[in-house]
């Protein structure tokens, strides 16, 4: 059995129990890559799919005090690659296994009350149709469901939804207005449960999405503290930045604090992750994508969550009383996304900047080296070098080429003819498939719900998006192999060399859509 806890250095109550999955949080395993349609669709049985068989309970740090004081066995010691297993109880803490010699006759009973069920879930899909590209769609999607009361997760984002939606509705009945793309105003549910509402949605949809989506923006826990700290695509971010100079806050521009407070929130965009419901968009359909949040200072506060995270203390009081009394945070985030979202259903041009994901590609490339003693080492280790060097070789002309294209570009994008309806479709055609351009339809090595070559989850890190993510994960499993089953080698090493071939050729795609005479 495992039990989870929380600890006391979070700051919560002692009877906090933090709910979620605790098993593994992946993709909706019974479709598999499918849409899970009610109306006869094929699905998996539950006994053809990989569910954690072991007993789980989350328990507050109360409860875990009762049982971690009597622990036996060695205790924890100080190095500091285990020293994060020491938490803010004042005992021992021990390794175990078992009870200590004055308790040893005790034993620890878990009832587990967990039952297996199959049930119907509901998406809510708005839509205002665009006036000129009506065919084009700018999507706003927040989801609903909630571990407790979630007054902040996902409420505080939830209500900025329908804020938003309600004045674009109230624009359009008053003045009959329409923005120039369609948008449309997603409310998932199943989000807490591994993103099923948005991911089958997007599985649903993905033919029509991949060619027609022009930017997915999301909006979870929208206020957690006072700082902005939004991530992105990188062809996004310049976006982002200048939308935020025409929103006041506190006396100036919502631009202007967030560069005052870069080292309360690390500052720049970072690169978009995992952990709602854009993951479908980017890392399954290659869609542009957006996450915005307002985040407490970690310098002040240490900690990877607030404290009420996912329990029954998430509540209206707790945001009343000590997150936002007045809710001007929540005013910000909405005016955020009302102006985010208008300024992409609304531009003549893509607001996407081509050059940023070219040169945000090639420094994070750079990084990967960084890491490593030098290049050769790099590529002897993981058996890219002698007869493969030409792999990598393609691989960083082929970045080169995709730079310099993208810089290129967007030279020739600020001189382009607006007014003339042709060249517009076609620039905005262009930019849309770069990053699908990217998409390998298999998915990567062993993760066929991750799909883009260019930015991903880290596999060994989910939380951690990084560049060539497949490429990374193959180095990774590499490396850990050769300290295992070492027969297994010689086919990662395989598979890792056909890897960076794709991911070469999808570089050599992308700058094709670039040049104007690609063939």
């Amino acid at each position: 059995m495992l039990i989870l806890s929380t600890d006391r250095r979070t700051n919560g109550p002692t009877d906090r129990r933090t709910n979620g999955p605790t098993g593994k949080k992946v993709l909706p395993p019974l479709t598999q890559g499918l849409p899970a349609l009610v109306d006869g669709a094929f699905q998996y049985g539950l006994s053809d799919i990989n569910l954690p068989k072991i007993p789980t309970q989350p328990i507050g740090y109360d409860d875990a005090l009762q049982i971690l004081k009597i622990m036996g066995g060695k205790p924890v010691p100080n190095a500091l690659h285990i020293g994060d297993w020491k938490g803010g109880l004042n005992i021992t803490y021990r390794f175990g296994p078992g009870f200590n010699s004055a308790n040893v006759h005790k034993k620890l009973r878990l009832v587990v009350n967990n039952v297996m069920k199959t049930k119907i879930i509901y998406n809510v899909i708005g839509i205002l149709d665009g006036s000129v590209e009506e065919d084009r769609y700018v999507i706003l999607g927040n989801h609903r469901d909630a571990w407790g009361l979630g007054a902040m997760d996902a409420a505080s984002g939830t209500t900025a939804l329908l804020e938003v939606a309600r004045l674009f509705g109230r624009i359009h009945s008053d003045t009959d207005w329409r923005p120039r793309r369609t948008v449309v105003f997603a409310s998932w549910t199943g989000e807490e449960m591994g993103l099923i509402g948005s991911t089958e949605w997007v599985e649903e949809h993905i033919h029509l999405l991949s060619q027609k989506a022009v930017a997915y923006i999301n909006v979870d826990t929208c206020i957690k503290g006072p700082f902005l700290s939004p991530d992105a695509s990188p062809t996004l971010m310049a976006i982002l930045r200048e939308v935020t100079q025409y929103i006041s806050f506190r006396n100036t521009t919502l631009l202007n604090e967030w560069i005052k407070h870069q080292d309360q929130i690390s500052g720049v965009v970072k690169i978009l992750g995992s952990g709602s419901d854009q993951a479908a968009f980017a890392f399954f359909a290659g869609i542009p994508a957006i996450n915005i949040m307002f985040k407490f200072d970690k310098k002040k506060y240490p900690i990877s969550g607030y404290p009420a995270y996912h329990t029954g203390y998430e509540t209206l009081y707790l945001v009343n009383k000590f997150i936002d009394p007045d809710f001007s945070l929540h005013k910000t985030c909405t005016q955020l996304l009302g102006v985010l979202l208008h300024a992409i259903s609304g531009s003549i041009l893509l607001p996407y900047r081509i050059d940023e994901l070219a040169n945000r590609v090639l420094i994070d490339y750079k990084y990967i080296y960084k890491m490593n003693a030098n290049h050769e080492k790099f590529g002897a280790k993981y058996d890219i070098y002698g007869d493969n060097k030409p792999l990598i070789d393609m691989l960083e002309k082929s970045l080169a080429a995709f730079v310099s294209a993208a810089n290129d570009w967007t030279e020739m994008i600020r001189h382009l003819d607006i007014n003339n309806p042709l060249l517009v479709r076609r620039a905005n055609d262009a930019m849309m498939g770069v990053e699908r351009a990217f998409i390998r339809p298999e998915g990567l090595h062993e993760r066929p719900e991750i799909k883009n070559l260019l930015y991903a989850p880290f596999k060994y890190n989910k939380y951690s998006t990084v560049v060539f993510p497949g490429m990374l994960d193959l180095m990774r499993q590499i490396s850990i192999t050769q300290r295992g089953d070492v027969s297994k080698v010689p086919q990662l090493r395989q598979s890792l060399r056909r890897h960076i071939s794709d991911i070469a050729i999808a570089l050599r795609s992308a700058t094709n859509l670039l040049n104007t005479h690609p063939l």
